[in-house]
């Protein structure tokens, strides 16, 4: 966290890929993976690396499901983008952007 607060994201990435190779099962590593991929653009990755996450950790955080909520929504898979963002308040129900996403859904309609 400390690379990636000081804006080295590259190493920070590479950190976290070793960390991941040396413990598979830690969720909180493949999160904060997602995490820099997903500010760099780079969706599809971050979209596994999230996907990943929750499967080892279901209720890791309502961040996790936003963000995969938005994923899908840019490769227009609306259905996937209406479960994440249903997921994200389930677990916080104050997460006005999702809710806000999920309204916006509920109007296109």
């Amino acid at each position: 966290m400390l690379l990636e607060l000081t804006g080295d994201l590259p190493g920070a990435e590479s950190i976290l890929r070793t960390a991941l190779l040396e413990d598979p099962s830690l969720p909180q590593i493949s999160k904060n993976l997602a995490d820099i991929l997903y500010r760099n653009g780079r969706f599809e990755e971050a979209r596994e690396a999230y996907e990943r996450a929750a499967k080892l950790a279901p209720d890791l955080g309502d961040d996790l499901y936003f963000k995969l909520g938005n994923i899908a929504y840019k490769r227009r898979d609306t259905a996937r983008a209406r479960e994440s963002w249903s997921q994200a308040t389930s677990l916080n129900p104050g997460h006005e952007l999702a809710r806000a996403n999920l309204d916006m859904l509920d109007m296109a309609q």
